[in-house]
Formats: structure tokens, sequence, C-alpha cells
């Protein structure tokens, strides 16, 4: 895992990178953002999912004058390959309807099911510039229970015996007042001894409708991205903060390739 030193003020560039946010972005080309004496950079990210398209956006930071402009990287030669595939993604501007994420490298072929190899990511842009990942993939993990005790939604599940990677994230998604509300918490459960386990969520539960639980089965490597991510985004917040260091599992480049499990239940 490489480490990338990014100045203080971050955080607007951060959003666009964080995955797990499954942010929305607009269907353009580029974006303004404040970011003094940045260079030349690709970023991506990539997140694989069973039963979900290979998915992947790739992009460039340019730096003109006192903006970093993002672009999206175009026409490169992306390839994903498992213990006994290789799958080349087409360069297409396509959004998930889902999550909304955006992405400009993709293939309708499906993530499998029950894989449990690792995953090998290679990109080399119309420059010969080349960036390269790996990512392990993890079990599914199915909640067990769910259920809400006032101001708290708890969940629980069991941990197979053999399991490696133990870091999760619980999002609680619902609606109130006709907007969408959502409440995010990432776990490190490496110190965990016991395999039956229950994780909570505060919030003002009792005033949502439609409310949702999800459990992602997550891999180390994303749990670091996203920590390093929210500290980042409070360096930001507190001035006295020494800029802080962003977590990237990719060569040649930064950002975050890696494999999620999910499993939801309707609460109400």
């Amino acid at each position: 895992m490489s480490l990338i030193k990014l100045p203080i003020k971050i955080h607007k560039l951060l959003l666009i990178l964080m995955v797990l946010s499954f942010s929305a972005c607009a269907l353009n080309n580029d974006a303004d953002i404040e970011f003094p004496d940045a260079e030349k950079k690709l970023m991506m990210e990539c997140y694989l999912t069973p039963g979900k398209n290979f998915e992947l956006r790739l992009m460039e930071s340019n730096s003109f004058e006192e903006d970093l402009v993002l672009q999206l990287a175009w026409n490169a030669d992306v390839r994903i390959s498992s213990d006994d595939s290789e799958i080349k993604l087409l360069n297409i501007l396509n959004s998930n309807r889902n999550t909304n994420y955006v992405y400009n490298y993709g293939i309708s072929k499906l993530v499998p099911d029950n894989y449990s190899g690792n995953y090998s990511l290679d990109i080399i842009t119309e420059q010969g510039e080349r960036v390269s990942a790996t990512t392990s993939a993890v079990e599914f993990i199915p909640i067990k229970e769910v259920h809400e005790e006032g101001n708290e939604v708890k969940l629980s599940f069991c941990i197979p015996e053999n399991t490696k990677e133990k870091y999760f994230s619980i999002i609680a998604e619902g609606e109130y007042d006709e907007e969408k509300k959502l409440i995010i918490e990432d776990f490190d459960g490496s110190n965990w001894t016991s395999q039956d386990v229950e994780l909570s969520l505060r919030g003002n539960f009792q005033d949502w409708q439609n409310l949702k639980v999800k459990l992602l089965h997550i891999t180390s490597h994303y749990f670091e991205f996203k920590k390093s991510i929210n500290e980042a985004h409070d360096a930001n917040i507190d001035p006295f903060t020494v800029p802080t260091e962003v977590s990237s599992n990719v060569e040649g480049g930064y950002g975050i390739f890696t494999y999620f499990t999910i499993d939801s239940l309707v609460i109400r």
C-alpha cells in the first residue's frame, strides 16, 4: 500500500474520490477544484461487487494557475484479470442508475459470485503511463438479524471461522421530510475474538421512512482508504492540523481498487 501526501485543502477532491460514499456526479468531463501547486497525477476508483457490472473511473489532474482540473482520462487500455479470466473494459461514459456513480470504463459482464481468489488491474494510458493494483475477494456475509432499540439500529451477523479480512461497513438508508437520509459507519474487526457480532448505528431512525440497513464486508485496503479520507476531511476543518496522508493501493497513480460484498434488509 502506498501513501500519498496531499495538501490540507483536499476535501473537495476527496468527495469525488470517495466510493463507498456512492456520490452523485455530473455527467461532464471536468470539475474545477481549488488545489494549489498540484502536479499531474492519474486517479482512479474501481469497486468490484458480486452480481454487479465491472465499472471503473479513471481521471487525470492538471494544474492551471491555482485550480486543479480533474478530467476523465480516455482511450486507455484497461484490463481486470482473475485466476482464470481476463476482461477488457470498454471506454464509455455512463452512470450507475442505482448509485449515481459516474464511470468512463465498463462492461456489461457481471462480477461472479463465490470467487475466492485475487483480482489484478492493469491500465496503460494513451501516453504510455501504467497503473496497476490488486485486490483480494472477500466472502459474502449475510445479515443474521436487525432490530430497532430507541435511537439505535442493531445488526447481527456471524463471521466464518477462517475469514482473514474482518472489516465492515454498515449503512442505514431512509427518508425524512421527503429527503434521503444516510448514515455510514466503518468497523475494524481484526481484533474481534467472537464469530458472533452485533453492531449498532445511532440516529433519529424513528422519524425515518423506508428504513433499510446494509452490511458490507470490505477489504483492509478499502477500510484504510475510507479512514484516511475522513481524517483528511477533518484536517481541513481544523486549520491547525497538519496535512494528512491518503491511503492508496494503486501503483502509478492513486485511488482505490477493491472488492466488497453486500447484504441488505428492509426494516420498515
